[in-house]
């Protein structure tokens, strides 16, 4: 659910993160554990597919409203980038990422419904991995190591397709790199 920006997030991938709020730099929790859903629920019910889907959907749309607003850098392709680009890349992905933490803390706390909650987990899984092959391209980036840029790239580039395939296949339309926003 992370949106992506040429190959980012927006992200959160994605698959996910929202801010609540305008704020450029939103505060990241550090749990990002998953909560079982009679724990969540209160319960123990948990909501209908539709119900979380549509639930995920907003978060994912938050996310890609705010991160909208964020100016990529001037060489908007990773595959191009020379070494003089790696700073204004790192402080791109500095500025991105903390929406793709948040997204994805929110998206795990949301309640599956049980019958999906295999599904969903695989599809939080991969977007765990989408953000940490973000966090590698802005390691290389900070590092100034144009090498490792590129192939923390190209990593996150079959990363972020196989995560958003899970999202959207699963209805969530909003967090996959088909959703609205920046498109690099």
């Amino acid at each position: 659910m992370l949106k992506r920006y040429a190959f980012v997030i927006v992200a959160a991938a994605a698959v996910g993160l929202a801010a609540c709020g305008g704020s450029d730099n939103p505060a990241v929790g550090s749990s990002g554990t998953t909560t079982t859903a009679a724990a969540a629920a209160g319960s123990g019910s948990t909501p209908t597919k539709a119900a979380f889907v549509a639930k995920a959907n907003a978060i994912c749309t938050a996310t890609n409203s705010s991160t909208a607003k964020i100016t990529p850098p001037s060489n908007t392709d990773p595959t191009t980038a020379k070494a003089s680009d790696l700073p204004a890349w790192n402080q791109f992905l500095l500025k991105i990422l903390p929406y793709g933490q948040q997204q994805t803390s929110q998206l795990k706390a949301l309640v599956a419904p049980a019958a999906d909650q295999a599904t969903v987990s695989s599809i939080w899984t991969k977007e765990d991995q989408v953000v940490a092959d973000v966090q590698a391209i802005q390691e290389a980036a900070a590092a100034g190591n144009l090498n490792n840029f590129k192939s923390a790239y190209q990593k996150s580039e079959t990363d972020a397709q196989a995560a958003d395939q899970a999202a959207t296949s699963y209805g969530l339309t909003q967090c996959g790199s088909g959703s609205s926003g920046n498109s690099g």
